[in-house]
């Protein structure tokens, strides 16, 4: 029993460093009892209780999936767990070497891309309300701050069974040098002001009440360039219902005003989440969701196994979009990912040049507020990697407008008027990605 308590006291300290309670600077400390535990145990007991740890941490983490799928929360915890296992048998076998860092990142790193990819909740996410540690993000990507906790925490490990002060000195050194990093250079000249009306609808159903609700929260609002509702705020086709149509160009008529919206679009047999941007004259734009959710917009390899079908029901029927568009307000272009598609740094980094970030999303399927801002420091990361201004709107989520340091500038309830600071500056890790986790691998 003695040989698993450490590995409990590191999932709860990791726990706490995320949301809801957001300690994040437990995170630096939190891997010291699991390397505790590791130097205890056998290889074999190593990886099962590494194993253990990773579920005990994911399945309080994630609870709020099982609002969605039971079945589908188990496995996908076990998956998740399952890197935290190769991790702690790797430190026993290589004696708490100082690859280890280099280990971790490159697990999270095939985390983004295994099985169509789910980095939710990396270790460098603990840190989304600390902007200074969020200065390395626009040089190496969040990798770079998950290393640097990993190397922080193996280092006071190391101080701490061999009592040799360089690694003290060294573990201060990667905090004081967060602090000398330079802010990466942006050139805000132009200022726009943003609306936007967050949603309060449990279930995304009746389009003419939405809408009634978007409209006079919007009518509220003065003095705009723009105004954002979230993700699926008008549940309909859109360019085919041409009486909803109507009435949004009418009211952005009125306004005066561009509105940027979720709904649907259809082309042939084929639907798509999308995202509409209308003025005054009708579409002016629309892009149709990429990065689809697997069992939940659409069922992976239904064509070879069929019973799938039966088994998960309820599971959207969405095609992915071809096109990663841009939009424009006032000569200014921006981009707008949609739902989770915020949490793949190097999926946006396929988009065309942009001069600030819009992230849509419904976060009403977890019934938990919880998950919509774990969701929403996904997006502090964005802005932080990119140096882009974000702005995120959600339905029954987290709500609120990012710098482009990652700094938290205002969080909305209801609607809400912000003033953002578009840039064109294109960061070290927009330009070259991953090199950070390819300097690890040669």
């Amino acid at each position: 029993m003695n040989e698993v308590i450490p590995f409990l006291l590191f999932s709860f300290l990791l726990l706490l460093s995320f949301p809801p309670l957001n300690l994040g600077f437990l995170a630096w400390v939190s891997f010291f009892p699991f390397f505790v535990g590791i130097k205890r145990v056998t290889v074999s007991k190593a990886f099962f209780y590494s194993l253990f740890s990773g579920y005990i941490f994911y399945s309080l983490h994630l609870w709020y999936l099982t609002n969605i799928t039971r079945l589908g929360t188990v496995l996908l915890v076990f998956y998740l767990s399952l890197y935290f296992a190769i991790f702690g048998f790797l430190v026993k076998k290589m004696n708490f070497s100082l690859l280890l860092p280099s280990i971790w990142i490159i697990l999270e790193w095939i985390r983004e891309y295994l099985f169509t990819g789910f980095p939710w909740s990396p270790l460098s996410n603990t840190q989304f309300l600390y902007p200074y540690f969020l200065k390395i993000l626009p040089y190496t990507g969040f990798y770079g701050l998950s290393y640097a906790i990993i190397l922080f925490n193996l280092l006071i490990y190391l101080y701490y069974i061999k009592n040799k002060r360089e690694y003290l000195w060294i573990s201060l050194i990667i905090i004081l040098c967060f602090i000398f990093i330079p802010p990466y250079s942006s050139h805000n000249k132009v200022n726009l002001k943003i609306g936007m009306v967050e949603g309060n609808f449990p279930k995304v159903r009746d389009k003419e009440k939405m809408f009634s609700y978007y409209k006079r929260n919007t009518l509220k609002l003065k003095n705009i360039d723009m105004v954002i509702w979230p993700e699926s705020s008008i549940p309909s086709i859109i360019n085919k219902d041409k009486n909803m149509d109507y009435k949004i160009i009418n009211l952005s008529k009125f306004k005066k005003t561009l509105i940027l919206f979720g709904g649907f679009s259809e082309e042939g047999k084929k639907l798509y989440n999308s995202a509409y941007l209308i003025d005054k004259k009708g579409v002016e734009r629309v892009y149709q969701k990429i990065k689809l959710v697997p069992f939940g917009e659409y069922l992976p390899l239904k064509r070879f196994f069929p019973f799938l079908k039966r088994i998960a029901k309820g599971v959207g029927n969405f095609s992915p979009g071809k096109n990663f568009t841009t939009f424009k307000i006032k000569g200014t272009k921006f981009i707008t990912l949609i739902c989770f598609e915020n949490i793949f740094p190097n999926y946006i980094r396929k988009f065309p040049p942009s001069e600030f970030i819009v992230v849509i999303t419904n976060d009403s399927s977890f019934r938990s507020k919880i998950a919509g801002l774990e969701h929403f420091s996904h997006s502090v990361m964005r802005a932080a990697e990119f140096s882009k201004p974000l702005i995120h709107v959600s339905n029954m989520g987290t709500s609120g407008v990012i710098n482009s340091s990652g700094k938290i500038t205002s969080l909305i309830k209801g609607k809400g008027e912000v003033t953002i600071h578009p840039n064109k500056v294109k960061t070290i890790y927009a330009r070259f990605g991953d090199w950070f986790i390819f300097l690890q691998i040669f």
